[in-house]
């Protein structure tokens, strides 16, 4: 049952953050500061990974620009619907997890 509240928070956490984050092409600003690039494959390699620009892509869609966030990443939408997919989810697993601790039943 922790799990599923873990799960939880974290999805919280992310949704909220995307929508906090400022999105712009080549960065993202938190509260008028630029976020520094944190994918260290990219840093090294001058590359691009599978997961960079997800955050970016979480945070133009939380602002409601789907076509940038597909620009972002291709997977970030997708991904952005599994972590919003959480949130019945574990609120459900919570919530019969406590009704069957308790004897109700649902």
């Amino acid at each position: 049952m922790k799990h599923h509240l873990a799960i939880l928070a974290g999805a919280v956490a992310v949704l909220i953050l995307a929508a906090i984050l400022e999105p712009h092409p080549e960065v993202v600003r938190f509260f008028g500061h630029d976020v520094p690039p944190m994918c260290a494959f990219s840093l090294l390699t001058g590359v691009s990974c599978p997961g960079c620009g997800l955050t970016r892509s979480f945070a133009f869609l939380e602002h409601g620009d789907l076509r940038a966030s597909f620009a972002m990443n291709p997977l970030g939408p997708l991904l952005w619907g599994v972590v919003v997919g959480q949130l019945p989810y574990r609120i459900l697993r919570l919530w019969r997890g406590y009704n069957e601790r308790s004897g109700a039943t649902p």
